[in-house]
């Protein structure tokens, strides 16, 4: 694929899964390609009170949670993946770019 979109995809899953649904993304990416996750990102400045509320309803129906950038990174990394841009909006939902890092 030489570009994709991953919405809320992340979100339910654990650490784990989200790395191999990554490492799906990166083997399929054209060279040159490029993935967006479309995800809310804890710490962009929203009202906290809403990411925690999300990240306890993941935590309990899915076992997944909210992540920050920091944390974004390393299953990006963890999946030979590199951060090259975040689009922050005044709602929860940020965008995530990455390319492939190897």
């Amino acid at each position: 694929m030489s570009a994709g979109t991953d919405r809320d995809h992340p979100r339910p899953w654990g650490d784990d899964h989200c790395v191999r649904i990554l490492q799906r993304c990166r083997e399929s990416m054209r060279p040159g390609g490029r993935i967006a996750i479309v995800e809310m990102i804890v710490g962009q400045g929203h009202d906290p009170g809403i990411a925690a509320l999300m990240d306890l309803n993941m935590l309990a129906v899915t076992g997944g949670r909210e992540r920050s950038i920091a944390e974004y990174d390393t299953l990006l990394e963890k999946a030979g993946l590199r951060r090259t841009a975040v689009s922050r909006s005044e709602s929860p939902q940020g965008v995530i770019e990455a390319v492939a890092s190897r």
